[in-house]
């Protein structure tokens, strides 16, 4: 299967779950990470002109300087977004189409809206711990609608790091990085001897047609992946600018090559990353130094992935796959996959979002809070070959995205939705390393097919079975804007 299919073609059936679905999407609730930020919280501390604009300071910018000058442990985390929000009038309509699914006589429609529904009654629940500042109530439902690390990836996330402290004590030009390292290293005494046990390294290189692959042994699944590497042959020094109509219309072409209709891609300065929300491609507004292949991989990914099963679930017999069964991990597992087919890779996905959710909720032992995940996640960059000045700025964005939705202040408490990035990633490797029959069904819709529920879901609707047949092929070729 490759990146650039187009959408699935296939006659358009009459959806078995039309009204409730019809129902469900009648009940407005964001997605919980909406609620938790604002249109206009990062700015500078003073007023600033740029492009044109009077910039005003933002309540998260001001809260950020208090933080990094040490005027406060942890920054004040406040969420306007959910001011207004009315969680009790909101459940009440969950319960009540809770109720009216129990009478649903199609026993797989039943359960795919009940357990649909339960994760959102959580979710609403969790953000009404958000609104009233109750952080322990707000990581039990975060860790029921998303999950918790798992030990065995949580260890191997913890060696690679642990296998990175000791390349950079033997870079003798970077004393910053070893000290960092050396830091690490002490805080996580206790597990010095993962980096032997469980661990991802190249164990040999190997050609894969025109693409150079890394040959990788994950020990704890006993499996060895063979994954595109960033080659060294290749010139990757192609970054320039593009202004943002240049990525319009680099994403425009996409959504042609890909036959798909009615989305648009607009420019929006509110974004910081290229996105999709409502029908439309999201793209940040200014210019961006990229390189033409991290155009391509973030098209495979935006578009390859999330629009395309977005689109193929919506004309499915069951619609509800156009936003998600529960608990679908978000396409971000496939999604990476797609990417980094285009991109190469390093390691799998999430490893920055994974160390420091798990060490905010205290998998080796020590539950941490805001400024205690800050402070490691420092050393992590520096040791990595970054400035002060931005490895600071990374960790405070790495920790805003951890602990949003809480106060930053009590250990353990967390944000844990962005393990799936990690977590899926390396299940759907393992899934494509297996030659899996789910591979081909990828597309069908947002499920997760490393969930066994979902999988049973769609063998019991049968859906997948006739979209292969009519499946069209689209050229495999790069999409972008010529330099």
């Amino acid at each position: 299967m490759n990146q650039f299919e187009g959408c699935l073609q296939h006659e358009q059936k009459k959806p078995l779950d039309e009204e409730l679905f019809g129902d469900l999407s009648s009940i407005k609730q964001l997605s919980a990470y909406n609620y938790f930020v604002g249109t206009r919280e990062y700015r500078l501390d003073e007023d600033t002109l740029q492009e044109g604009k009077l910039l005003k300071a933002g309540v998260r910018e001001k809260a950020k300087h208090a933080f990094l000058s040490g005027v406060v442990r942890n920054p004040e985390l406040t969420y306007p977004r959910l001011k207004d929000f009315d969680a009790q009038a909101v459940e009440k309509q969950y319960l009540a189409l809770k109720e009216k699914i129990k009478k649903e006589k199609n026993d797989v429609l039943r359960k795919v809206y009940l357990w649909k529904v339960n994760e959102k009654i959580a979710e609403n629940r969790m953000l009404q711990a958000a609104k009233n500042g109750d952080d322990k109530k707000f990581v039990r439902y975060s860790t029921f609608v998303y999950g918790r690390p798992e030990r065995e990836t949580f260890n191997y996330t913890l060696a690679k790091l642990l296998v990175d402290t000791e390349r950079a004590m033997r870079n003798d030009d970077n004393i910053i990085a070893q000290e960092a390292a050396r830091r690490l290293r002490d805080e996580f005494k206790d597990y010095l001897s993962l980096a032997d046990d469980i661990t991802l390294l190249p164990q040999k290189r190997k050609r894969v047609g025109p693409v150079e692959a890394n040959v990788f042994l994950l020990r704890h699944k006993d499996e060895k992946f063979q994954i595109p590497s960033v080659s060294e042959m290749e010139v990757y020094n192609d970054d320039r600018e593009y202004t943002d109509q240049e990525i319009v219309a680099t994403f425009t072409e996409a959504l042609k090559t890909y036959g798909i209709e009615g989305w648009d891609v607009v420019i929006d300065d509110t974004r910081t990353a290229i996105s999709i929300s409502d029908g439309k491609v999201l793209v940040p507004k200014g210019r961006r130094k990229e390189s033409l292949r991290t155009l391509q991989g973030l098209i495979a990914h935006e578009i390859g992935v999330h629009v395309r099963r977005k689109e193929n679930g919506a004309h499915s017999v069951l619609k509800i796959l156009s936003i998600g069964l529960d608990r679908y991990k978000d396409d971000e597992g496939i999604a990476m996959y797609e990417q980094q087919k285009v991109q190469g890779m390093h390691d799998f996905a999430g490893f920055n979002t994974y160390l420091a959710i798990s060490l905010a909720l205290g998998m080796d032992g020590k539950k941490r809070d805001f400024r205690y995940v800050f402070t490691i996640m420092t050393d992590y960059f520096l040791m990595e070959g970054e400035d002060y000045a931005t490895a600071q700025n990374r960790a405070w964005n790495m920790c805003m995205r951890t602990f949003r939705g809480t106060t930053g202040a009590t250990p353990g408490a967390c944000f844990t939705k962005d393990l799936f990035y990690r977590d899926n990633n390396i299940g759907i490797w393992y899934l494509v390393k297996r030659n899996d029959p789910e591979v081909r069904r990828f597309m069908v819709g947002k499920y997760d097919p490393t969930n066994a529920r979902h999988i049973w879901v769609l063998d019991q609707l049968h859906i997948g079975e006739d979209d292969f047949a009519n499946l069209e092929e689209k050229q495999n070729d790069a999409i972008f804007v010529n330099p």
